[in-house]
């Protein structure tokens, strides 16, 4: 609104300027017969219309409003020295093309209405606000001098009028200097979001308007001869009634439909407040239920952790005794053993002529099955052990351990061929002793189930993807049935016959527990009659690099 005001009093201003360059009666006076707008006139208007832009609200960051205010109120100072000029001009008798007295008036009063833009009285009042009053009443004055042809009221003194546009600019700069701080003073009850405000924005603009254009026919109707003054008067005070209460019940119908509204939505907000506690009450005493469930929760927890602290306790005390059992029996079990095994042997040595083969095959049973019993106490006791020994983690390197187990292999078994395929550089991180132990069962379960394979093939590798660290041993041996494969890691647990291949069933099991203790995983793939494959999983940690990973 400011930007358009401002700009029509500067467009206006070097339109009149215009004219007069270029002798155009049009744009000096609009109408011919019209007084015409001086150009000094025209000045105080191109000034004003820059005023207004330079103090409107909000313009640019601080320090441009900062300037923009001392050129507003640099102009402002111009504005009233146009009008001091005037005066004297009028005072001395120079005929100078001076604007008329009310409209050196007029920009006197616009001009220290902006220096005083800023200034507020006690009780709320604005002097500028009362200064843009008078020029805007002038201006409607002279506006109705022209529209109802009354000479009067835009001529200030004998043979010096108005012009037209200068009462209409007039009219527009007065409303801009209101509009500048629009949130105080008079002009506040239009601009605020009230209910006041809103009727006053619906209202001023007919009733501001519409007496102008009733008088305005009233008058023409008059000189024309349709009706006398009474009758017009008549006519003109019936239509303003009718106008007037036609605008009041169309206020008063919005007012109602807003009251009824309101009423509405204060119901809404009285039903959404009651809704509102009610939630709040079932939310409330669920966080007392919830309250009360994690006090019982955490009380089950320490009672829980109690528990498993007491049961970990007597579990621990419980395998300590375990171990010691089992070591207790193991070297008691050694001595009767022995014994057994050394008589038996004995009375075979000593008495071989005398028994006959049925009686030396007996003895010779009793022997084996005391060497088979004095290993299976040694794979106990070394079974016992994996869960005292401390391990010492380092590197280690995976295919030499390999071709040294496999080596051994070849030594106590030199009449087997075997195709023996090992990948080199395969490392990883861990107990070198307990990897050892793990890669003897695992290659001396294959090279004990290929023993009755004319071509008995083993390989050792690692997948391709060695950022995960997991190993395979793969043979074409015996197999087994995957059904049982449950079963495979359980200590004494076999899938084949003692007739089939030797064996007590406790490799598997030391092999699962060293890689557990690695916190390790191994599985099995097999078949019947076409091998088995055994993949196992060591985690990986820092620095851990096979030959073929590490920089060249």
């Amino acid at each position: 609104m400011l930007k358009t005001l401002g700009f029509l009093a500067v467009a206006s201003g070097v339109l009149v300027l215009f004219g007069w360059c270029f002798n155009l009666q049009v744009l000096k006076g609009v109408l011919p017969g019209y007084a015409t707008m001086k150009p000094v006139t025209a000045t105080g208007f191109i000034f004003s219309g820059l005023v207004l832009r330079l103090l409107a609200p909000n313009f640019g960051i601080r320090p441009v409003r900062s300037r923009a205010s001392l050129w507003g109120r640099t102009l402002a100072i111009l504005i009233m020295l146009l009008g001091v000029e005037s005066f004297l001009e009028i005072a001395l008798g120079f005929d100078a093309g001076h604007m008329s007295p009310l409209s050196a008036i007029n920009f006197l009063c616009l001009g220290l209405a902006f220096l005083w833009i800023e200034v507020d009285w006690p009780g709320g009042h604005r002097p500028s606000e009362y200064l843009a009053l008078f020029v805007a009443v002038t201006g409607f004055l002279g506006l109705a001098g022209y529209i109802y042809g009354v000479g009067g009221l835009h001529r200030s003194v004998p043979f010096s009028s108005t012009a037209l546009h200068t009462t209409i600019l007039f009219i527009f700069v007065s409303i801009g200097v209101m509009l500048l701080r629009p949130d105080r003073g008079l002009i506040s009850v239009l601009t605020s979001d009230h209910v006041g405000g809103w009727m006053a924005r619906r209202i001023l603009p007919i009733t501001s308007s519409l007496p102008f254009v009733i008088g305005w026919v009233r008058t023409h109707g008059e000189r024309a001869g349709l009706y006398g003054h009474e009758l017009g008067f008549a006519i003109f005070a019936v239509i303003n009634i009718a106008i007037m209460a036609i605008i009041v019940w169309i206020n008063a119908f919005y007012l109602n439909r807003i009251d009824a509204e309101k009423d509405e939505n204060e119901k809404k907000i009285q039903l959404a407040s009651q809704n509102l506690n009610h939630t709040n009450q079932e939310l409330q005493a669920e966080i007392t239920r919830r309250e009360a469930a994690q006090e019982s929760l955490r009380l089950a927890n320490d009672n829980l952790e109690n528990k498993v602290a007491e049961r970990t306790a007597k579990l621990l005390a419980a395998n300590k005794e375990l171990e010691a059992f089992s070591y207790s029996v193991s070297h008691d079990l050694r001595a009767p053993l022995r014994a057994i095994d050394g008589f038996s042997k004995l009375l075979l040595e000593s008495s071989a002529q005398v028994l006959n083969e049925e009686q030396r095959s007996f003895l010779q049973r009793v022997c084996s099955n005391s060497e088979r019993m004095g290993r299976l106490i040694d794979d106990m006791l070394s079974f016992s052990r994996l869960a005292r020994s401390e391990l010492r983690h380092s590197e280690v390197n995976l295919s030499e351990l390999a071709e040294q187990v496999v080596e051994e292999l070849r030594k106590e078994h030199p009449e087997r061929k075997v195709e023996v395929s090992i990948l080199p550089g395969m490392r990883t991180q861990g107990d070198g002793n307990l990897l050892r132990v793990v890669l003897v069962n695992l290659l001396g379960n294959a090279w004990k189930f290929t023993s009755k394979k004319e071509e008995a093939k083993i390989e050792f590798s690692q997948l391709e993807d060695r950022g995960k660290g997991i190993f395979f041993i793969r043979d074409n041996g015996a197999g087994f049935d995957m059904i049982y494969a449950g079963r495979l890691f359980g200590a004494f647990q076999r899938l084949h016959g003692i007739s089939e291949f030797e064996g007590n069933g406790i490799g598997l099991a030391t092999v699962h527990r060293i890689l557990t203790r690695h916190q390790g995983t191994i599985r099995a793939e097999a078949k019947t009659g076409e091998g088995a494959a055994f993949y196992f999983e060591i985690p990986r940690k820092s620095g851990d690099l096979s030959d073929e990973d590490s920089p060249k």
